[in-house]
């Protein structure tokens, strides 16, 4: 989600100093024939209430003109509640009720616009992912509004990105996407009742793990599977997001930005360390300085659940020059496929690119 403000002058072109494509060699997977039967997505992207003309951008040169016959999306806008709760505030929904009912592609989440519940977003953004069958798609995918999509380049070039996992797409859970290390887990401790958006749920420290940074992130939904875990017990869940939505305890999403990518990380590696008594999880000294707790999580499942996480440095970055963290960045080529922190004036630019073009049946158009 992004709801930052840039100068308002219109950019006109990309610097061409982001692109690498004359450095590196054009890869064979862009030439593949389209997997049959066409990848399935569900797509969530989270975005501000404010941030109308950035919708319309990313509909028109992103989402539309997609190859049919390379991949199929089914996609939202969740946007939250303007925070202000006055008279304007009520207009405001109005014209988001408007807009959602000239696109039908706006879902309206029940929970105020902030940074600080930007990670009660990502877990309605699941939920909504798991209203369906999640027989009828693929993969779930979660965006922020800045991240920009070559969707055609995604669906081409996944395979390659699978190929040396050892594992078979359609018998195991996995997570796609730019990937981190943390150690911070939660239980949940703060009810979707409290209204009292300070509080957050109980932080532990614990083994490490890794996260998706907040780009994206890709979750494998139709399983065809009678086994998800090897150790202990055995899921034959059809799903990672039906899991996940699933648990015993609802997963925690009490958790303040900038850590609501962390989150997501702390839930699937969750899944697999909670039930293992192996792991040591300590009450975070964040909690009391003078508590030093040991404590034996309860599982979140009836079974282990092993994620494979596939961590896609080539294809998921940051805009050269903007990463947040340095290893995160990088420059603009062939496998660039989620391109994250792109201005508004940027999206249209970067769907004109010439060696994007075969992702979309025709140009983009270039709304504004």
């Amino acid at each position: 989600m992004c709801c930052c403000s840039f100068s308002k002058t219109e950019k006109t072109e990309l610097d061409p100093k982001i692109f690498t494509f004359d450095k590196e060699p054009r890869p064979s997977w862009m030439d593949s024939p389209p997997t049959q039967p066409p990848l399935s997505l569900r797509v969530a992207v989270l975005s501000h209430p404010k941030e109308v003309q950035r919708r319309q951008l990313i509909r028109d040169n992103i989402f539309k003109g997609v190859r049919r016959n390379e991949i199929q999306i089914d996609y939202r806008f969740l946007v939250g509640l303007p925070a202000d709760g006055n008279y304007f505030s009520k207009k405001k929904v109005e014209k988001l009720r408007e807009e959602g009912k000239e696109h039908g592609d706006l879902v309206i989440v029940e929970i105020k616009e902030a940074f600080d519940r930007v990670s009660e977003k990502r877990f309605a953004a699941l939920k909504w992912a798991n209203s369906f069958s999640n027989a009828s798609y693929d993969y779930f995918m979660n965006l922020d509004s800045d991240t920009f999509v070559r969707f055609g380049s995604l669906a081409r070039r996944l395979p390659t990105v699978l190929k040396d996992k050892n594992v078979n797409p359609k018998e195991h859970p996995i997570i796609i996407a730019r990937m981190r290390p943390h150690w911070w887990h939660w239980v949940t401790t703060v009810s979707d009742k409290n209204q009292d958006s300070t509080d957050q749920d109980l932080r532990l420290d614990g083994p490490w793990y890794s996260y998706p940074i907040g780009i994206g992130y890709m979750l494998r939904c139709s399983l065809n599977l009678s086994q998800v875990a090897v150790r202990f017990q055995t899921s034959r869940s059809s799903s990672l997001v039906k899991s996940m939505v699933t648990t015993r305890v609802p997963l925690p999403h009490h958790i303040h930005y900038p850590n609501d990518d962390v989150m997501i990380g702390s839930w699937i590696s969750s899944l697999k360390t909670f039930p293992d008594p192996k792991h040591t999880f300590r009450v975070s000294r964040q909690h009391d300085w003078n508590l030093d707790t040991t404590i034996s999580p309860q599982p979140l499942h009836p079974n282990i659940i092993d994620t494979l996480i596939v961590n896609d440095i080539g294809g998921w970055h940051d805009y050269p020059g903007r990463a947040n963290v340095k290893e995160i960045g990088g420059s603009v080529g062939w496998n660039s496929v989620c391109i994250h922190h792109v201005k508004e004036d940027e999206i249209k630019l970067f769907r004109r690119v010439s060696e994007f073009q075969g992702d979309w049946e025709e140009q983009g158009s270039g709304s504004s």
